[in-house]
C-alpha cells in the first residue's frame, strides 16, 4: 500500500486503476471465453469444403453467335439460380447415386459469382471430404451439361422458326413472277432473305453448345478444411478480450466498495495516505499524519473524521494526535466519530477549517461521496483521505463525544466532536 497516493490527472490513470483493481474479473471472463471455446473445437466434427470454379461461355438468344468473352452478356443471377435447380439437382445425382437427395444438392450447394467475369465458383461442404469432392464435381458438371442441353433446346426451337420462316419466304418467291422492276426488286430482296436464313440455317445444323469449362483441375479440387483452428483461436481471444473489458466495466460500476487508495483519491479529488506497512503500531502512520499536517498548515482548526469500528483507527488517531502535538496543534484537533448522528457529525464540521476523512473500507462509494459534497457544502475544506486496511472491524465503538474547548467557549452544547481516550 502507497503512503501517498494523488488523485488521477488524466483518463489513462483511472483505467490503470481500474484494470489493477478489476484484474481478477478480466482473467475470468477472459478463461471462461478461452475454455468455452476450446471445448466447443473439441465437440465439433471438422467440416471439408470442395470448390470448383466455371469459366462460363456467353450465350446470347441466338446460340450461333456465341462467344467465349464478354462476361457482361452473361447473367449471373440466372446461371446461380441454374445451378441450384431441380435440373441440375438431378443430372448430378445420376452421377452420385441414389443416395443422395436432389432436395439436399439444391438447398446445400454454395454458388458464388466474380462480378466482374463470367466465372462461377461451385462449392459443397460435408464431414467427408470424399463426399464434398464428389458432390461439388458432379454439381459443376451436371450444370454445364444442363446449360448445354438448354442452349441446344433454344437452337432447335431457331432452327423450326427459321424453317417456317423460309418455307413463307420460298411461297413469296414463287408467286413474284411478274417481269417488271418492282417485281425483280422483290424477288432480288427474298433471295437475299433465303439466302441469310439458309446461312443460319446451316450453322444450327448438328449445334453443340460451348457452355462453358471446369478449369479446376480434377486431380486439384482445393478442399478447405473447417471450422479454422488458427481463425478461431483469434475470435476466441478477441471474444475473451471484449467480454474481460465488459466484466471489468460491470465489476467497476456494481461493486459499492472503496477498493485502493487510487480509487479513493479519485472519489474525493484530493490526497490519501496510507500506512507504512513497513512499520508497527502508531508509527506506521507517523509519515500520513504528517503530510496531512502539511497539507493543512494556515487553514483552521483542523479535524479528522474516522470510522471507530476499525482496528487500526486508535493507531492513526494517536499518530495524527501526536503530529498536531509536535507542532503545537493537539489542543485544538476534532477528532469525530463517523458513528455518531449524522447531524451531529455535520455541526461538527463548523468549528474545522479543514479535515482529513478516514472511511472504512467497507463504507459504500456512493455514501463517500456524498460525505464529501457535504463536508464541501458545510464550508470546510477536504485536504485528503486516510485509507484503513481491510482489516477485521473491532465490535462497538472506541470513541466518545467531546468537546474541543475552543469551541465549548463559543457554542457550548452545539459541538459534536468526538476524541479517543
Amino acid at each position: 500500500m502507497m503512503i501517498l497516493t494523488l488523485p488521477p490527472s488524466a483518463g489513462p490513470q483511472v483505467v490503470k486503476r481500474v484494470l489493477r483493481t478489476r484484474w481478477r474479473a478480466f482473467v475470468i471472463a477472459f478463461s471462461a471465453v478461452i475454455i468455452g471455446a476450446a471445448a466447443w473445437m473439441g465437440i465439433v466434427d471438422r467440416s471439408y469444403t470442395a470448390s470448383n470454379v466455371v469459366q462460363l461461355a456467353a450465350i446470347g438468344l441466338d446460340p450461333t453467335t456465341t462467344t467465349r468473352r464478354g462476361g457482361e452478356s452473361v447473367d449471373i443471377t440466372t446461371e446461380i439460380e441454374l445451378v441450384r435447380s431441380a435440373l441440375t439437382a438431378s443430372k448430378a445425382i445420376e452421377t452420385l447415386g441414389p443416395e443422395w437427395s436432389a432436395a439436399d444438392l439444391i438447398d446445400d450447394v454454395e454458388v458464388s459469382a466474380d462480378p466482374l467475369g463470367a466465372v462461377i465458383t461451385i462449392s459443397w461442404t460435408d464431414t467427408d471430404p470424399q463426399r464434398a469432392l464428389d458432390a461439388s464435381s458432379a454439381l459443376a458438371q451436371a450444370y454445364l451439361e444442363v446449360r448445354g442441353e438448354l442452349a441446344t433446346t433454344r437452337a432447335d426451337s431457331l432452327r423450326e422458326s427459321i424453317d417456317s420462316e423460309l418455307a413463307r419466304l420460298n411461297d413469296e418467291l414463287a408467286a413474284t413472277t411478274g417481269d417488271s422492276l418492282s417485281d425483280s426488286i422483290v424477288r432480288d430482296s427474298l433471295r437475299s432473305q433465303v439466302n441469310a436464313l439458309n446461312t443460319r440455317r446451316v450453322a444450327l445444323e448438328g449445334y453443340s453448345a460451348p457452355s462453358g469449362l471446369i478449369i479446376t483441375s480434377e486431380t486439384a479440387v482445393p478442399l478447405q478444411v473447417g471450422p479454422s483452428w488458427i481463425k478461431m483461436g483469434a475470435i476466441a481471444v478477441l471474444g475473451g478480450i471484449f467480454l474481460g473489458i465488459a466484466a471489468v466495466i460491470i465489476r467497476e460500476r456494481t461493486d459499492s466498495t472503496v477498493r485502493d487508495s487510487g480509487q479513493l483519491a479519485e472519489i474525493i479529488a484530493a490526497p490519501v495516505w496510507g500506512p507504512d506497512l513497513s512499520g508497527r503500531g502508531q508509527v506506521r502512520w507517523y509519515s500520513g499524519a504528517r503530510m496531512a499536517l502539511l497539507a493543512g498548515k494556515d487553514r483552521g482548526v483542523p479535524a479528522l473524521l474516522i470510522d471507530s469500528t476499525e482496528l487500526e483507527a486508535p493507531l492513526l488517531i494517536g499518530a495524527v494526535e501526536d503530529a498536531y502535538s509536535d507542532q503545537g496543534y493537539g489542543s485544538g484537533l476534532l477528532i469525530i466519530d463517523l458513528h455518531e448522528p449524522r447531524e451531529r457529525v455535520l455541526r461538527s464540521f463548523s468549528f474545522a477549517g479543514h479535515i482529513a476523512i478516514a472511511p472504512g473500507p467497507h463504507m459504500p462509494r456512493q455514501e463517500v461521496r456524498q460525505l464529501v459534497d457535504q463536508i464541501d457544502s458545510s464550508g470546510c475544506e477536504l485536504i485528503g483521505a486516510f485509507i484503513l486496511p481491510p482489516d477485521t472491524r473491532s465490535t462497538g465503538k472506541d470513541m466518545v463525544g467531546v468537546a474541543s474547548s475552543l469551541a465549548e467557549s463559543d457554542t457550548g452544547s452545539e459541538k459534536t466532536a468526538a476524541r479517543v481516550h
